[in-house]
């Protein structure tokens, strides 16, 4: 059985996304959600994201991946049966480390900064599958900060990227301690 009372402590899950831009991204990873009032919450996420592009874009086709730690805060409203259905808002920051992969051999060099910034932001909706298990999705926003550039062999810059901005969804399996 679940309660309607306001969760309290820690959540911790598997999630996975699918971000549309061009490049497009999909990740998968760790995500912590502790409660601490109120249905207030801080989230922390540790994530494995991999860049592809559908279009002509030179920077989906660079095999860029990147490790993405980031942490946002939120909160949850009850919906409606017994605490069951919930729905939240979240506001977050991370940090992305990229790795361009290896060169594809036509002579350019696809480079990228040591960091970059994301600015993040979902809206979504839970659903108590038991009293530990939960199952979340949420439309998300973010704004990436990037330094990404493409030169040829000569040195010549071919492209550049300063920033992008994927949107899509997530999803989450989580259990609450």
């Amino acid at each position: 059985p679940c309660s309607a009372e306001p969760p309290r402590g820690l959540e911790i899950g598997l999630r996975a996304n699918a971000l549309s831009a061009d490049p497009d991204l999909y990740g998968i990873g760790v995500a912590a959600r502790y409660f601490f009032h109120d249905r207030w919450f801080v989230d922390a996420t540790l994530e494995r994201q991999i860049y592809r592009s559908q279009l002509s874009d030179p920077f989906g086709a660079a095999g860029l991946t990147s490790v993405v730690v980031g942490a946002a805060f939120g909160r949850e409203f009850a919906a409606g049966d017994a605490g069951r259905t919930t729905w939240f808002w979240t506001w977050g920051i991370a940090a992305g480390f990229p790795d361009a992969g290896p060169a594809d051999g036509d002579g350019s060099r696809f480079e990228t900064a040591a960091s970059e910034i994301h600015l993040t932001a979902s809206l979504g909706a839970g659903r108590r599958l038991s009293e530990h298990w939960s199952l979340t999705g949420a439309l998300r926003i973010e704004r990436h900060f990037v330094d990404w550039r493409l030169t040829a062999e000569d040195g010549q810059l071919l492209a550049a990227r300063r920033s992008l901005t994927p949107a899509g969804l997530y999803c989450a399996l989580s259990y609450r301690f």
